[in-house]
C-alpha cells in the first residue's frame, strides 16, 4: 500500500500584513490631505514651520558652502557647528551644481527619515496587537513636528538619531563591533551620541568601546589631520567651539528648547536662565547615573535601549542648541514608553503623560498656536520631552534602585 503524499507546507504569513498595508496607504493619504489643508504649498510649509522662505536653508547656507571650501580655506564657514569629518563627507556633494546637490540632499533626507521610521517596525510585528501599534506609530511619526522641522531645514538630526538607534539594535542583536562602528560615526558628526558609551563602560563591553575609540580617533583626528593638516584640524575645532560658546544669540533664540532658555522666556526674568541651566545640569547628571545603574542592574537589551532613551531625553537639559529638529527621537521614545506602560496595571497617569508628550510634539499641538514663533516660545517640545522623561524615570526607578549584580 502506497504512502499518502504529505500535505503541502503552509506559507508563513506576516500577521495582519494586508491590514497594515491598507492602513498605511490610508494614513499617508490622510496626512498628506491634512498638510495640503494646513500649508497649501511647499512654500507655505516652509514659511509656516520657521523663519525664512528657503527650504533646506541649513544645507544651502552651511553644509554646501562648507563642502565647497573645506579643502581650500580649511576652516569652518560662519555658522557651521559640526566636525571637520562631516565637512569632508560633504565635499563630494559640493562638487555638484547647487540645484543638483539640493535634489540629492532631498533624496538623502527622505531615505534617512524612512529608515528612522522603519527601524523599530520589525519588533512591532512580533508583539500583540501588532497592526494597531504599527499604525499608531506611523500616525505619530508622520505628524511629528520635529520630523517635519528636520526636513524643512535639511538637517542631520534624523541621520544622527538613526545611526545611534541602529547601534542600539545592532548591540541587542549581538553585533557589538557593528554597534560601536555605528555609534562612532554618529558621534563623529556631533558628539552627544557618545554619551551612550556609559552603558558599555558600566557593562565592561570592551569590543564596542575599542571600536568607538579607534573609529572616532580615525574620523575626528587622523583623517582630518591627513587631509587638512594637523594645525588646521586643531584650528577648525577651536573655531567651532568659539562659535558655539561665544554666540550669545543661541540661548536667546526663540527656537531654543534648552531648559534655561525656556524658563527665562516663560518667566521674563533673565536671571532664571542660569537657574534653569543649573537645574538642567543636575538632571543630566541624574540621567547619566540612571544609565550607569541600568547597565549594572538590567539585562543588556534593556540597559542599552533605555540608556539610549535617557541620553536623548537629556538633550534639552544639556545643549543650548536644542533646536526643534533635535527632537526627532521623540516618536521612537514615545513608542517605547507607550508600549511599556500600556501593559502596566494602574499606569493611567503615565499613559496621560505619554499622550500629552505626543500631542505637544505633533502638528496638532503646533496648530493650536498662532504660528511657529508662539509654539517655540512656549517650549512645547521641551515640555514634550520633560513629561516623557518623568514617565520614563517613574517606570525605571525600581530597576535603577536595585543593587548592582555581582556577576
Amino acid at each position: 500500500m502506497s504512502t499518502p503524499p504529505a500535505p503541502p507546507l503552509a506559507r508563513p504569513r506576516t500577521p495582519g500584513f494586508a491590514r497594515a498595508a491598507l492602513g498605511s496607504v490610508a494614513l499617508l493619504a490622510g496626512v498628506l490631505a491634512l498638510y495640503v489643508a494646513m500649508f497649501h504649498t511647499l512654500a507655505g510649509f516652509t514659511r509656516a514651520l520657521d523663519h525664512g522662505r528657503t527650504l533646506f536653508r541649513d544645507f544651502i547656507s552651511f553644509f554646501y558652502p562648507m563642502g565647497t571650501t573645506v579643502l581650500t580655506t580649511r576652516a569652518p564657514v560662519l555658522g557651521y557647528l559640526y566636525s571637520p569629518f562631516f565637512a569632508l563627507v560633504l565635499h563630494p556633494l559640493a562638487l555638484l551644481p547647487l540645484e543638483t546637490a539640493i535634489v540629492v540632499w532631498a533624496v538623502v533626507e527622505v531615505l534617512v527619515t524612512a529608515l528612522l521610521f522603519a527601524l523599530p517596525v520589525p519588533s512591532l510585528f512580533r508583539a500583540k496587537h501588532a497592526v494597531a501599534w504599527y499604525l499608531a506609530y506611523l500616525a505619530v511619526f508622520l505628524t511629528s513636528f520635529p520630523v517635519l522641522h528636520n526636513f524643512r531645514w535639511g538637517q542631520v538630526s534624523a541621520l544622527i538619531t538613526l545611526l545611534t538607534l541602529a547601534a542600539v539594535y545592532a548591540y541587542r542583536a549581538g553585533r557589538a563591533r557593528q554597534a560601536g562602528l555605528l555609534l562612532a560615526v554618529a558621534a563623529s558628526v556631533k558628539l552627544y551620541p557618545a554619551l551612550l558609551l556609559l552603558t558599555f563602560v558600566a557593562r565592561r563591553e570592551r569590543r564596542p568601546l575599542l571600536v568607538v575609540f579607534v573609529v572616532v580617533a580615525l574620523l575626528m583626528g587622523i583623517l582630518p589631520a591627513l587631509v587638512l593638516g594637523p594645525e588646521e584640524t586643531v584650528r577648525f575645532y577651536v573655531v567651532v567651539y568659539r562659535m558655539v560658546s561665544g554666540s550669545v544669540w543661541i540661548g536667546h533664540d526663540t527656537n531654543s528648547q534648552y531648559v534655561g532658555s525656556v524658563v527665562a522666556r516663560l518667566t521674563s526674568i533673565p536671571a532664571t536662565r542660569a537657574v534653569g541651566g543649573w537645574a538642567g545640569a543636575v538632571i543630566v547628571l541624574a540621567d547619566g547615573w540612571a544609565v550607569w545603574r541600568l547597565a549594572r542592574t538590567a539585562s543588556a537589551d534593556d540597559a542599552v535601549m533605555w540608556g539610549a532613551a535617557l541620553v536623548f531625553l537629556s538633550l534639552p537639559f544639556a545643549l543650548e542648541t536644542s533646536w526643534p529638529h533635535y527632537f526627532v527621537y521623540l516618536p521612537f521614545v514615545q513608542l517605547l514608553v507607550a508600549r511599556t506602560v500600556a501593559v502596566l496595571p494602574g499606569a493611567n497617569l503615565a499613559r496621560v503623560g505619554v499622550a500629552l508628550s505626543i500631542g505637544l510634539a505633533s502638528v496638532f499641538g503646533f496648530a493650536l498656536f498662532p504660528g511657529w514663533e508662539a509654539y517655540s516660545r512656549a517650549g512645547c517640545l521641551f515640555f514634550a520631552d520633560a513629561v516623557l522623561l518623568v514617565v520614563t524615570w517613574a517606570h525605571l526607578w525600581p530597576r535603577i534602585a536595585l543593587r548592582p549584580s555581582t556577576a
